[in-house]
């Protein structure tokens, strides 16, 4: 009696293992899963904003990567090629946004340059003009 008691809770004990363990595979698919959407979203975005096309086909990489591997039921390593390429994509449009950035500062330094020098010119014609009063 004692024995079949031990193993009943053994049984129940390894029950609620493989039920965790179950739950921990379930919610690990649903992160791996969640990570290529947003991967995807991410590459959709990138394109749209036409960054570095050399620079998405890495993150791209990546993101075959992660399919390839939870398509073969490799999660753990699914979920790092998806979060990596993740990084990738946010790299991409980190860049992306700074050189946009960096164009507007050229453009606007531009303005400013001509803006001055049509400052100038008008200080120099009203000095001309007080000079002949």
């Amino acid at each position: 009696l004692i024995y079949d008691g031990g193993f009943m809770k053994i049984k129940q004990i390894l029950g609620v293992f493989l039920l965790m363990l179950f739950i921990g595979c379930a919610s690990n698919q649903a992160l791996v899963d969640s990570s290529i959407q947003q991967a995807e979203s991410l590459k959709t975005t990138a394109v749209a904003n036409k960054a570095s096309t050399v620079k998405i086909s890495l993150a791209d990489e990546k993101l075959k990567e992660a399919k390839k591997q939870n398509e073969a039921g490799k999660t753990e390593e699914a979920l790092l090629a998806a979060e990596e390429s993740l990084l990738q994509y946010r790299l991409v449009l980190a860049q992306s946004s700074l050189d946009g950035l960096n164009n507007d500062y050229e453009l606007l330094e531009k303005e400013v340059q001509a803006a001055e020098s049509y400052k100038n010119e008008l200080k120099s014609k009203l000095e001309q003009i007080r000079k002949e009063k």
